[in-house]
């Protein structure tokens, strides 16, 4: 009779744990909303050499720990821009003001950025959020 209790927690355990690692691989974590980009330049139009000014406008429900972000500058190639420090933004809605260094080799051009953020949300997975500006222009000091 002794070796059934046994035998019985270990069966419930491995059933406890086969359900956490399914929740933690398969549950839709969503660690951050971006609703919006927008470059706040004036008029749109961002200088090679200078510094592109933009907000992001964001839900976000829990703090899970960022593991990186990534900004990219697309125009048909893609520039990858400096990553900065990682930060933990506030839970909430909020918007937050940020500047980047534009790389002073870029050239005229009609420009997306491109956010990428990953979040670690448990020992197992990694959730990747992208969010996208509305097209605008970068100019060289001529």
């Amino acid at each position: 009779m002794r070796t059934h209790w046994k035998s019985n927690t270990l069966f419930y355990s491995v059933i406890v744990i086969y359900l956490v690692l399914t929740y933690w691989l398969l549950w839709p974590y969503v660690p951050i909303e971006i609703h919006n980009i927008e470059i706040m330049n004036k008029d749109n139009i961002a200088y090679a050499g200078d510094v592109l000014k933009y907000s992001v406008n964001y839900t976000k429900d829990y703090s899970y720990p960022v593991v990186k972000v990534t900004r990219q500058l697309i125009d048909g190639t893609v520039i990858v821009l400096p990553s900065g420090k990682t930060s933990r933004l506030p839970v909430g809605d909020h918007t937050v003001s940020v500047e980047v260094k534009i790389p002073d080799y870029i050239c005229s051009n009609t420009y997306i950025f491109h956010l990428t953020a990953e979040y670690k949300v448990n020992p197992l997975r990694t959730v990747t959020v992208f969010a996208r500006s509305k097209p605008f222009l970068i100019r060289r000091n001529e």
